[in-house]
């Protein structure tokens, strides 16, 4: 109650001390050793520090009523929409305030149809991502606890490294756990932090905005629930206990038993505290070091799940993973022709900016008129403007193509006659998602036969946390792309991470080519292929396995 008098008050521009004390003896309740019940009925409540009189009062009523006046008049004077838009991490009070002010929603689905529909981004300070954080953080709101989509807590365990590595009592932080491994969902947030000071750190850490509750704080570790719903962990260490503390909660604790059995049988004892061979310490420098003790080539976190990788490492054959400096080009991508914000200028402006030689504009095609698919008259006029474009900008190279709706008979969204005008074409699904298993499976590898079809996008349609994906098998389609030469996607989107990391592995014990796109709709997402070079390390993926690694001569290749 305390916490959301403060917010109100917040809301409300009233005095900055004012919100300060309430706040304070928010915290300060909420880290008492003892009942505050048993406190209030032991008449001591005033001797807490920083709850004087007033404060004291609303305490007391709260305990003894349930409820408490003067949180109820603010609410009432506060709309309630106000209340529960504070509470999604992408909006402070002051954007709260603004959105508000300018456009009255009335619940979070008014909120998220403004973002949906890019209204928000032309108020000040705001843009694009703050748009898509609100999209998100509405929905993490409505989940509460529980798995995070690692698009969401990558960012969130990110930035809390950052404002704990900013203070001068850290030595060293970083992300472990599950988040570190790169699964596609994870539970807990799992950060290792090396300091002197850990008490002070972890109050610290304690009093970040992100943080809604505080559930365990100690000299070792302190854990808090986010506004997300998420639980972050926070281990504390000594500097020499650091690096085996990280490789130790990064996991996975499958891959750590592994190391544990092989540790044993060389007389090595291996934990978080650090490694023991006999009576002697051994010196710790990287997780390098860990691997080699236990004679070992190094395993890259991602890999850490206990599906091989150890055998690989002990004969050497752990690969060159992809990285994300080892793309080319990005060959899916919408512009402001169908659903996407910007130009195709912009777009592929954007794309230069980041090093890519090359991409290809894969607008919608003409049945998906809700996302502005273009016809065939369009889509010859867009290929007039590509082709200006790539004179003004070469060497860099827009290619012509097309995102084409797979139809319920499995044929696509134009005749073969203007797909062999396009350089690229991407055969997908949006619609018909209910189709029984062997149906669904017929349709796509009808499409998959199309010689025109280069490869298959979103192979299995889920949106993480919202859609599990369409029924099909997915072996049977990655035996037609083997059998018509044809590629299948990673989608880097973080909502979709599809094909997911263990189909992947399977595509690469194929020879399937891989293409990781961002099927970006705004140039604010291109930095999302991170996830999908995410997604191919753990699938064991090297970059020759991934076309868009390709340079310009190798693509056109390919593609023709």
């Amino acid at each position: 109650m305390l916490a959301d008098i403060a917010a109100l008050l917040e809301i409300k521009q009233e005095s900055v001390f004012k919100i300060r004390a309430y706040r304070k003896a928010s915290r300060t309740i909420q880290k008492l050793p003892e009942d505050i019940l048993k406190v209030y009925q032991e008449n001591r409540l005033k001797e807490i520090p920083g709850i004087g009189k007033n404060i004291s009062a609303k305490v007391a009523e709260l305990l003894e009523t349930g409820s408490s006046v003067y949180y109820a008049n603010l609410k009432e004077e506060t709309p309630e929409i106000l209340i529960e838009m504070v509470r999604i991490p992408a909006i402070g009070i002051k954007s709260a305030r603004a959105i508000y002010d300018n456009f009255q929603p009335e619940t979070l689905d008014d909120l998220a149809q403004l973002a949906k529909k890019r209204r928000i981004r032309n108020l000040p300070g705001m843009g694009a991502k703050t748009e898509i954080a609100i999209i998100r953080g509405i929905e993490l709101l409505r989940r509460g606890s529980g798995a995070t989509p690692l698009g969401v807590a990558k960012p969130l365990a990110e930035e809390i490294a950052t404002f704990l590595n900013s203070m001068p009592e850290v030595i060293s932080v970083d992300v472990a756990g599950s988040v570190r491994r790169g699964k596609d969902e994870v539970g807990d947030i799992d950060l290792v932090l090396a300091t002197d000071y850990p008490k002070k750190v972890g109050e610290t850490f304690t009093k970040y905005p992100q943080v809604k509750e505080v559930l365990a704080e100690g000299e070792t570790k302190v854990s808090v629930r986010t506004w997300l719903g998420s639980q972050v962990d926070l281990r504390l260490v000594t500097k020499d206990q650091f690096i085996t503390t990280l490789h130790h909660f990064t996991g996975s604790k499958e891959h750590n038993v592994r190391l544990r059995q092989l540790a044993k049988e060389k007389d090595i004892k291996i934990n978080e505290y650090g490694i023991l061979h006999g009576e002697d310490r051994l010196m710790v420098k990287s997780e390098q070091d860990i691997y080699k003790t236990l004679g070992l080539q190094y395993v890259p976190p991602e890999l850490r799940e206990d599906q091989g990788e150890v055998e690989a490492a002990q004969e050497n054959l752990i690969p060159e993973l992809v990285q994300l400096s080892d793309i080319k080009g990005d060959l899916h991508l919408h512009t402001d022709w169908s659903d996407g914000v910007n130009t195709i200028k912009e777009v592929a402006l954007a794309a230069r900016e980041l090093g890519y030689q090359y991409i290809a504009i894969t607008d919608h095609s003409r049945s998906l008129k809700i996302a502005g698919g273009l016809s065939i008259e369009i889509l010859r006029k867009q290929h007039k403007e590509i082709a200006a474009l790539n004179e003004e900008l070469a060497p860099f190279r827009v290619f012509t193509g097309v995102e084409a709706d797979i139809l319920a008979d499995g044929t696509l969204d134009y005749p073969d006659n203007i797909l062999k005008e396009l350089d690229l074409v991407i055969a997908s699904i949006h619609s018909n998602f209910r189709m029984d298993k062997k149906v669904m499976t017929q349709r796509i590898i009808k499409a998959i036969s199309n010689p025109w079809v280069h490869f298959f996008a979103h192979p299995t349609g889920r949106l993480i946390g919202r859609r599990p994906g369409y029924e099909v098998d997915i072996v049977k389609v990655m035996q037609a792309a083997c059998d018509y030469g044809k590629a299948l996607e990673i989608n880097s989107s973080p909502d979709r991470l599809d094909l997911r990391d263990e189909h992947v592995f399977q595509a690469k014990e194929r020879g399937i080519p891989i293409a990781i796109n961002t099927d970006a709709h705004d140039i604010i997402r291109l930095p999302e292929m991170l996830y999908g070079i995410i997604t191919a390390r753990r699938g064991w993926l090297v970059a020759n396995d991934i076309i868009n690694t390709w340079p310009l001569d190798r693509i056109i290749k390919w593609l023709k």
